[in-house]
């Protein structure tokens, strides 16, 4: 899935042993156990190599296919029938800006661009393919333990596509027919507020200041003194994203779905059971 909206491209992972799939999950399995008191795991010294050696692999191979697009681009497409994986559209972007004849076929790629292109790709397969496959998991899992929801679902995915029938093809047929599946997105978007596939962190600063839930005091973000050193370190902020999305003291945000679409709304809770439903899976319209 996120091959083909990254690169338009099928690795067939499913069917066939594939050189890029092999290689990231070889290089994720250098990865260090940062909980390992082990010092010759923790300081591996091959470790370096072993990932030096399988992102060389992969840049070769995402390489590949970002020459191969660039070599079959067509520029005389309409807009509407031209691709929107994000192959094409860094392609796009790097002849709009660098004001390359798209038509001509002596064009040749910048090498900054292309590296550069083939960084952000990898990133986007890994990002995207994570976060993809952990929330649909959460879903599968939410769902397996509502069967009222997951009746719902079925129901609003039967009356839209149709029993029996292929969606994957009526939506090539008709994108826009996703925008008729509200309770999907409901579902899809309680998913995402008990189980956020990522979270982010900050860097502290001098003029910025935490403010305490409960006692109102101001927490400085600038730094804090290490005890060793006595010399004042950048103090990195951790954002609990699960505390953000499952709050105690507001139980019914209204979520919108886009301009002109049916709002979202949690399904109201009494104050009283606010503490002991804030985590429930409650996907309403």
């Amino acid at each position: 899935m996120i091959g083909k909206i990254v690169l338009d491209h099928d690795f067939q992972s499913f069917k066939t042993q594939n050189e890029f799939v092999e290689s990231l999950r070889k290089a994720l399995s250098w990865m260090p156990d940062t909980q390992s008191f082990n010092p010759f795991h923790r300081k591996n010294p091959i470790r370096p190599l072993a990932f030096k050696y399988y992102k060389r692999r992969m840049d070769k191979y995402i390489g590949n296919v970002l020459d191969e697009r660039f070599k079959v681009r067509d520029a005389n497409l309409p807009k509407k029938a031209r691709k929107k994986s994000g192959i094409d559209l860094a392609l796009e972007a790097w002849f709009k800006e660098s004001g390359q004849d798209v038509d001509s076929r002596t064009t040749t790629m910048d090498p900054e661009f292309r590296k550069s292109a083939i960084d952000n790709m990898l990133i986007l397969l890994f990002a995207g393919h994570d976060t993809t496959a952990s929330t649909l998991c959460y879903c599968y899992h939410m769902l397996s333990k509502d069967p009222d929801a997951q009746t719902k679902l079925r129901k609003e995915l039967d009356d839209v596509f149709g029993v029996g029938v292929n969606a994957a093809e009526k939506l090539r047929e008709d994108p826009y027919l996703i925008n008729k599946c509200d309770y999907m997105a409901a579902v899809i978007k309680e998913t995402l507020r008990l189980w956020a596939p990522g979270s982010t962190i900050r860097q502290g600063r001098k003029d910025h200041f935490l403010k305490h839930p409960d006692t109102g005091e101001l927490l400085a973000t600038e730094g804090m003194v290490s005890a060793t050193t006595s010399s004042t370190n950048p103090l990195l902020i951790f954002i609990l994203v699960d505390d953000m999305a499952r709050p105690i003291r507001y139980p019914a945000r209204p979520q919108t779905l886009g301009p002109g679409r049916q709002r979202l709304q949690a399904r109201p809770l009494p104050r009283r059971e606010c503490r002991q439903n804030h985590s429930q899976f409650l996907p309403a319209l």
